[in-house]
This record gives C-alpha cells, sequence and structure tokens, in this order.
C-alpha cells in the first residue's frame, strides 16, 4: 500500500511480510514488495528541490525555517521583507525610476533626473517622497494628474499604481498646501463677461495663457475691482450700486463706502437765483422720502408770495395745497395765514427785496401723500420768523420740485436755492 492520509507508510502484508520461518517468498510478492516501496518514494518530497508539490502542506502548527529572501515574482516573503515594507527607502531619480523593482512601498526620490518612467516591474502602489526639484514628464506610460508635467518641490509626495503598459499618479500632494495645477480655477472670460472695470486682462486668481503662473494685480488694480451682478456665478462678493444703495431694497448686496456714502444725504446742483420765474429740480428718484429745499438771501422783485409746487411725471400740481404759515417778530403778536392753495408759502404776504432765508422739509407720510414743515427768516424791513406746516397729495409719484411765485410772474432776483433728499 502507499502511503496513508497521515504520511505513514506499512508493508504489504504477503510472504515477505510478515516472514514466517520455512515459508518460501514467492516472486508475486517480491515483485509487489518493490513496487508498493516505489510508489510510497514518488509520493516523498526531495531533500533536492527536484519534487514538485501536488497538495497542500499541513504544517502541523510548525514553521519553516531558513528560509532565503524573495526577490523575485513568484517567490516568497520572509518574517523581516513583510514588514520592511512600510520602511522608506532612498532611490535615485533616473530617466526610468525603477519603482516596482524595489521591495518596499515606501520611496524617497532622491536626485534632480528629470523621470519619463517608473520601470516595467508594475509591483504597486507606491508611495513616493520626493527630495528635490525634478520634472516628471507626462505620457501614456507615466500619466499626471491634468495630463500635465509635474515639478516637484522638497517634501512633495504621491501615490502611484500599475496600468496596463506604464504607472498612473492616482493622488499628488505639493507640501506647500497648494493645488498642483491653477488651471481652471478662474475663467477666462471673467475680465469680459462680468463687466469688471480693469485696464487689463488680469484678474484675481488668473493665470496667464502662456505660462500658466499667476499673476499678481497692482494696487491700482485692485482699487478698480467693481463687481457687477454676473459675478455671483463666479464666487465673487456682488456690490451695490450707488443707486441700489441710496434705494435700499436690495439687501443681499456688500455696501462699499462709496455706496455708503451716495446712500447718505446728498445736495444737489445749488441754483444761483438772477432772473428767474421759476427754478426746477427735476429727476428725483421714486425711492426718496424726504426732500429738503434749502434757500438762502432768497429775493423776489414783485409783491407776489413765493411758493413751493410739488410735481410728478403729469407736471406740477397747482391746486390742493392746504396748511398754515405762521409769522411772528420781536414785540410783535403771531400772526396765522392760510398757505396759498396753489403752492406751499414762504410768507402771509410779500414786499418786493423781501429776502428769506431757511429750509422747508417734504417727507412722504403715505403713498404720494406729502407733508410738509419748514422754518425761515425773513430779513429785511421788519425782521421775522415764519413756520410752515402743509400738505399735498400728488396724482403720481414724486419726480420734481419747483420754487416760483403765486401766479408765476414775478422774478427772483437775488439768493441761492438748491434741494438734497434721502
Amino acid at each position: 500500500m502507499s502511503r496513508n492520509g497521515s504520511g505513514g507508510y506499512s508493508l504489504p502484508v504477503n510472504t515477505w511480510n510478515p516472514a514466517t520461518t520455512g515459508v518460501s517468498a514467492t516472486v508475486p510478492d517480491w515483485q509487489t514488495l518493490i513496487n508498493d516501496i516505489a510508489t510510497a518514494i514518488q509520493q516523498s518530497v526531495s531533500a533536492d528541490g527536484q519534487t514538485p508539490i501536488t497538495g497542500n502542506i499541513a504544517m502541523g502548527n510548525n514553521k519553516l525555517t531558513g528560509l532565503a529572501a524573495g526577490s523575485a515574482t513568484g517567490h516568497s516573503l520572509r518574517w523581516e521583507q513583510l514588514f520592511s515594507q512600510g520602511t522608506i527607502a532612498n532611490l535615485a531619480s533616473a530617466t526610468a525610476t525603477d519603482i516596482g523593482a524595489q521591495n518596499t512601498s515606501f520611496l524617497n526620490i532622491t536626485g534632480t533626473t528629470t523621470i519619463t518612467g517608473f520601470g516595467t516591474n508594475y509591483n504597486g502602489p507606491r508611495y513616493l517622497v520626493f527630495a528635490g526639484i525634478l520634472t516628471l514628464t507626462h505620457s501614456a506610460t507615466l500619466v499626471c494628474p491634468g495630463a500635465a508635467n509635474i515639478t516637484t518641490a522638497a517634501n512633495d509626495s504621491a501615490i502611484a499604481i500599475p496600468i496596463s503598459g506604464g504607472w498612473q499618479i492616482v493622488a499628488y500632494q505639493k507640501a506647500s498646501g497648494l493645488p498642483i495645477s491653477t488651471t481652471g480655477l478662474v475663467s477666462a472670460g471673467l475680465a469680459t463677461a462680468s463687466g469688471l472695470t480693469m485696464s487689463t486682462a488680469r484678474v484675481l486668481g488668473r493665470t496667464t495663457a502662456s505660462t500658466g503662473a499667476i499673476e499678481e494685480l497692482t494696487a491700482a488694480q485692485i482699487a478698480a475691482f467693481t463687481s457687477a451682478a454676473t459675478d455671483t456665478a463666479q464666487g465673487a462678493v456682488e456690490l451695490l450700486t450707488a443707486a441700489e444703495a441710496q434705494a435700499g431694497t436690495d439687501t443681499t448686496r456688500a455696501m462699499t463706502a462709496v455706496a455708503m456714502k451716495a446712500a447718505q444725504i446728498q445736495p444737489q446742483t445749488a441754483v444761483t437765483l438772477t432772473t428767474q420765474t421759476a427754478v426746477d429740480f427735476t429727476s428725483i428718484p421714486s425711492w426718496v422720502n424726504r426732500i429738503s429745499l434749502h434757500f438762502s438771501g432768497v429775493s423776489t422783485n414783485g409783491t407776489s408770495v413765493p411758493i413751493v409746487q410739488l410735481g410728478d411725471a403729469g407736471g406740477f400740481e397747482t391746486s390742493g395745497y392746504t396748511g398754515n404759515v405762521s409769522v411772528g417778530s420781536n414785540g410783535v403778536a403771531w400772526t396765522v395765514g392760510a398757505t396759498p392753495a396753489s403752492g406751499f408759502g414762504l410768507s402771509t404776504s410779500n414786499a418786493a427785496g423781501s429776502v428769506y432765508t431757511g429750509k422747508l422739509v417734504l417727507d412722504r407720510i403715505n403713498g404720494n401723500e406729502w407733508v410738509a414743515s419748514g422754518d425761515w427768516a425773513q430779513t429785511t424791513a421788519t425782521i421775522s420768523t415764519h413756520l410752515l406746516t402743509g400738505a399735498k397729495t400728488l396724482s403720481a409719484t414724486l419726480t420734481q420740485i419747483r420754487l416760483t411765485t403765486v401766479g408765476g410772474s414775478d422774478q427772483f432776483d437775488a439768493g441761492t436755492v438748491n434741494v438734497s433728499y434721502e
């Protein structure tokens, strides 16, 4: 019989086994014994390695000792080789830097030689650290991120894996923390598509077309950067225009110092009075809720009372003004008179050459309804103080204001007038 399942061998039982005194061994029994021993020997492993293993070997909780270190594909690893995979080893850069032939997964690539390939021993992945500056040349057999060459720097790192016929860098980390490529970070059409007011094609974070390097903006270029509504899609901060800041209707955009100043009370262009019968301030924005009329040293050449009229897109309204004008002077009792129906009057009566200095304030109370209040001094003849309160409802949105006189024929012959609104 051949070896049993435990590897043991027993001689076949015949005239040879067990041997009996006086019993002759037969030729067939002899041949059977020799054949059985030959079969058992063929199931044994020769010490010189000539016999291939044809089945699993049960070690019975024993170790393989004295094992040589594996050095090529198909070799077994020793204990120390397995754990040396976590030890970083130096490998000099070369045109073909054979990272797959190294007996470790962690390699420190030294030198500055340009690398065009990682060799043909496709064992991976490999974790690489670069000791200095060299070039990794992108190709079909050395695939780099972004399909572009990489210039390394000290302590940059990468992970490379084998692919069909070559290697691919699947991860690259710059020691500086910067991205490996800036291509696509800023739209090339940003300078024109968003209406940026810049004298050159350079924008924040944009790269040059020739070198891919990020250009640095001058202080003047940064100061000239004014964002438009389309910049939201590009990730830029959207800024209020002066008109939007004044209107106060947009709560999503950022306000600059310029826009903030524009949102404050702003005087318009002052008018010097010479021979005008009326002075108009037009194009008042629809969002305005308060208008102040300022006048200094204003006088007329007649006796008609100066008045202030309000207007909308349909023109100035010449009726429907209500309110009172109170006049007081030193040692004289206050007198009260109704404002003319054609406008808010600066006095109850007027004399040629009377001079007025002060202001009239108009406040929107609701929709197109406005209230007026003001105070001013009359500084010729009998010096007096004038106070006015009144109201007027327009037929549409207020767009203009006029200084004139009752009847509109007397001329203003001196003084300055202006408006401001908020």
